[in-house]
């Protein structure tokens, strides 16, 4: 994957180079440790974060659903409606404990791309990133 932005490089499967924003605590930070990641403890933040940095900087977006001060559902409607060139295009990937189809159903509805339900396997992931960062 050729990007013109300067990123570390990282063996997560298949992709050679990803920066993501975690937006969640624990296992997952850990399952990604290799990627650059910039982790952000809440969707206010989150949205922060995303909005002070270029368009392009972020590769994905891993957002939790349940946070305080703005839930994941929130997050992913400001990101998609903020404006930037990359808002409509940046994948967002929820992970959640809520697997019934009414909360994948609210997930795609809110913008986000995929819905993973926790616990997360690593090769779910790592799949799921592939397939939404490549062009």
């Amino acid at each position: 994957m050729e990007k013109m932005r300067r990123k570390q490089t990282v063996a997560v499967t298949a992709i050679s180079v990803i920066v993501l924003l975690v937006i969640l605590i624990g296992g997952i930070i850990r399952m990604v440790s290799n990627a650059h990641r910039d982790v952000a403890e809440n969707g206010r933040i989150a949205l922060e974060k995303y909005t002070a940095h270029p368009a392009g900087t972020y590769d994905a977006v891993l957002m939790d659903m349940r946070m305080p001060e703005m839930d994941g559902l929130e997050a992913t409607r400001r990101i998609r409606t903020s404006g930037r060139e990359d808002a409509e295009s940046i994948p967002i990937i929820a992970l959640t404990a809520n697997a019934f189809d009414e909360d994948v159903e609210r997930s795609i509805q809110a913008g986000l791309n995929a819905h993973l339900s926790k616990p997360v396997e690593p090769e779910t992931l790592f799949s799921t990133l592939e397939n939404l960062i490549r062009p």
